[in-house]
């Protein structure tokens, strides 16, 4: 199923937010992902240490990505998007279970 598929936004309290998350699968073992970023702190760059978890209907962790960062300067947006190309799952039958990406994030400010 190579839908592009949306997710809900993220937010954590007093950090940034995440809107418009996206991903798809390209083929088996590539999956594209689109996450744009808001720093809401007005004084302050954020750096957001995050990694993707593919998940099926019952939430069951079925992959998940090495960890990733970005920087977000203050009072700013940065899209974050990316091919993973590594392996992934190596069957349409596993593929076609991942129902949602889930996006656990952490983060400083600078």
């Amino acid at each position: 199923n190579t839908t592009v598929h949306s997710e809900s936004n993220g937010t954590w309290p007093d950090g940034p937010t995440a809107s418009d998350i996206s991903w798809r699968f390209l083929e088996l073992n590539r999956i594209s992902y689109q996450m744009p970023w808001t720093n809401n702190d007005p004084l302050r760059a954020v750096t957001v240490w995050y990694s993707l978890h593919f998940v099926d209907d019952a939430g069951f962790e079925i992959w998940k990505s090495n960890d990733a960062s970005t920087i977000i300067s203050a009072a700013s947006s940065r899209d974050t998007q990316d091919i993973i190309s590594q392996y992934i799952i190596d069957s349409v039958d596993l593929a076609n279970q991942i129902s949602a990406m889930e996006v656990w994030a952490s983060f400083t400010f600078d």
